[in-house]
């Protein structure tokens, strides 16, 4: 960002070496291409034109300046006509002038420019260095866990150090122009809780009052001296001065302490020149030893997860649709529609570790291997074997005992019916009976079944049948099976 707010000054304070990320992604109504100064009518928004505009979401590194505007004169002038006459200016004017009077193709060179301009004249002897995350995760690997977080409202960045406990964070609250000046003051709250949902974790939270629709940035930490090991989520919630919730977030993270300190230890008073927001007393969990429970950490960067990449997991959690509990849906569900990567992949290995908690790899090879044969069974154009209603089946339940394939009986739509004679221990003789509507070119879609749970249609005839009632064929399959096994189908076993 050019000419950096005193807020982010503060932040760095006191630091021997300042990592600057080359590969984030350019924030539109962000700081990373403007800064504000106070002029006698108010503040006064100073922008550096880009190519392309501000709706590029390309990385930091490759913004390039819009050179056709002659913005650096507009800048120049703009800043001797406020500050002309204030103490000092002319100390500053020459220095000041060389770097409006300089060319700049990209955005970072500018924005290095300025920070060095100002980090000299207030002589602090902090290191800058342009960084990229490969570089930063170099330096802190052996030290910190990392993640980036991005939402409507922020983005973050967060990283523990395993070895002193200590959380940090750092949040930007953007888009608050769009928030009606009726709603405001707006509160951003930050806080630990044990599981999603649940309260705050030993006083482990803190709250900022936002008065202004400007880009705000917040830098914290947290102790977590009194966490015992195990599994935890930082949450951030914004909310209007009504308390209705803008933006809400949970962020998994795991601590590593195997001798676990005193709730008091999270309390004290952070160090004043890493944190920034201020401590609020909420309702708290109680110190129950028995909410933590005992787990095998995990390093996700050693398990299969961690190869594959945003759209690969995602088309990963729909495969896994047939063979997860509800409650599981509701969180695959969740992630389609608003994806983390990071959370995604615990998810899908927790999933398969609880399948074969001695080889969690195995149980997923297992898995593949089931979508692959679906896949070579009923992938039809461009829609995978996976997403058809039969293989959402043949996933959940595995393969039929009996498949009969029906593709011209007269009088009746192309058809197959699977039959099981036991379905995990839960139902005997079930029959699913799938067809191929008119209006589907390719594939077939389920019509009827007779296992409990799954959709039930008593006049499957009316859709499958040409006259709308029966083929009136005895030869008919469909009619044998559903005359001799559908009226035995699923039987309990007790």
């Amino acid at each position: 960002m050019p000419f950096p707010p005193i807020s982010w000054w503060a932040a760095v304070l006191g630091a021997e070496t300042l990592y600057l990320d080359a590969h984030e992604h350019f924030e539109k109504m962000s700081y990373r291409n403007r800064y504000y100064i106070s002029g006698s009518n108010g503040r006064i928004q100073l922008s550096v034109p880009l190519v392309h505009g501000r709706d590029q979401r390309a990385p930091m590194h490759d913004v390039q300046i819009s050179n056709e505007q002659i913005w650096q004169v507009q800048h120049w002038r703009t800043l001797v006509s406020v500050y002309r006459r204030s103490p000092y200016f002319d100390y500053y004017e020459d220095s000041l002038r060389e770097i409006f009077e300089s060319g700049f193709n990209h955005l970072t060179h500018f924005n290095l420019t300025t920070i060095d301009w100002v980090k000299q004249q207030l002589k602090l002897p902090i290191i800058v260095i342009y960084s990229c995350w490969i570089l930063l995760l170099q330096l802190l690997k052996k030290q910190y866990s990392l993640k980036t977080i991005c939402s409507k409202f922020r983005c973050a960045l967060i990283f523990y150090d395993e070895r002193k406990l200590l959380m940090h964070y750092y949040v930007e609250l953007y888009n608050t122009g769009t928030i009606t000046k009726e709603n405001y003051p707006i509160t951003q709250r930050i806080f630990i809780s044990k599981r999603l949902g649940d309260a705050t974790l030993f006083n482990l939270t803190r709250k900022d009052t936002i008065y202004t629709d400007v880009v705000c940035p917040f830098i914290g930490s947290f102790s977590l001296k009194a966490l015992p090991s195990g599994n935890y989520y930082l949450n951030t919630v914004v909310e209007d001065k009504n308390k209705l919730i803008l933006s809400y977030r949970s962020f998994f993270f795991q601590v590593i302490n195997k001798k676990p300190g005193t709730a008091e230890e999270t309390t004290k008073k952070p160090d004043p020149k890493i944190n920034e927001t201020k401590e609020t007393k909420e309702p708290v969990a109680k110190n129950d030893t028995s909410v933590f429970e005992k787990i095998t950490l995990i390093d996700i960067g050693k398990t299969f997860a961690i190869k594959y990449n945003l759209n690969e997991l995602k088309a990963i959690l729909v495969m896994m649709r047939p063979i997860v509990s509800p409650v599981e849906m509701q969180s695959i569900n969740a992630f389609l529609k608003k994806p983390d990567e990071n959370y995604m992949r615990y998810f899908i290995y927790n999933h398969f570790s609880a399948l074969n908690k001695k080889d969690p790899d195995a149980a997923w090879k297992a898995f593949t291997e089931k979508v692959i044969a679906v896949n070579k069974l009923f992938s039809s154009g461009s829609n995978m074997g996976y997403e058809s209603d039969r293989g959402f089946v043949w996933l959940k339940y595995g393969k039929p005992d009996q498949r009969i394939e029906v593709p011209n009986e007269s009088g009746a739509l192309p058809y197959e019916v699977w039959q099981y004679n036991n379905i995990q221990g839960k139902a005997n003789n079930v029959i699913f009976l799938f067809y191929q509507p008119a209006e589907m070119l390719n594939g077939y879609r389920l019509l009827h079944t007779t296992m409990v749970g799954e959709p039930h249609n008593n006049n499957w005839r009316t859709a499958l049948f040409t006259n709308g009632n029966s083929s009136g064929d005895p030869s008919s399959r469909v009619e044998q099976l559903m005359g001799t096994l559908g009226s035995q189908g699923n039987q309990a076993n007790h």
